[in-house]
């Protein structure tokens, strides 16, 4: 898992309370779609617009935890994925400051159709209160805010950066709505 798979950000620079937005395009044929996926600190995943997944497990500096999704409703043909990171860019009670960072990889019946890699667009998502640092207790962290009509600017290609761990998968089940 993760073998053609690069950990990725929109720069090499790691800003707290910063969100940023990834898209990739694929295709789909056929078989039994997965999505696998971290994030550093958090994420919300959209395929095709709808939104399938959402809330990082935290880990540690040298292990990962990947949250494993089917993608029951792909085009056949092209399909986008966009996944949206919050990194939080402080330690807490709930997450260990790790620098920012995102790694996933769609397969079909063991078929790669698409990982991160340089070739995954992204920008800093403006539907996001960015840089506030609005800190709630040193225990939960920063809050968030979002902005109505929000939306990536300038997209750029993702830049490949270098984070050592393990990555394994989530020990507990997703919670389900």
């Amino acid at each position: 898992m993760f073998d053609n798979s690069n950990w990725i950000w929109h720069s090499q620079k790691f800003v707290a309370d910063e969100y940023v937005t990834f898209i990739k395009n694929f295709n789909y044929e056929s078989g039994q779609a997965i999505l696998r996926l971290v994030a550093e600190t958090n994420y919300i995943a959209y395929l095709n617009g709808e939104r399938i997944a959402f809330g990082q497990f935290a880990g540690y500096k040298n292990k990962k935890y990947y949250d494993q999704i089917i993608l029951n409703n792909l085009n056949k043909g092209e399909n986008q994925l966009k996944i949206t990171v919050w990194y939080e860019g402080l330690n807490t009670f709930t997450h260990i400051e790790d620098g920012a960072g995102l790694i996933f990889e769609v397969v079909a019946d063991e078929k790669v159709l698409c990982v991160s890699d340089q070739t995954v667009l992204c920008g800093i998502d403006s539907g996001y209160v960015n840089y506030q640092k609005r800190l709630l207790t040193i225990q939960i962290g920063y809050t968030s805010s979002m902005v109505s009509g929000g939306q990536v600017d300038d997209f750029s290609s993702a830049v490949v950066i270098k984070k050592d761990a393990d990555i394994v998968a989530r020990p507990v089940k997703k919670l389900v709505e």
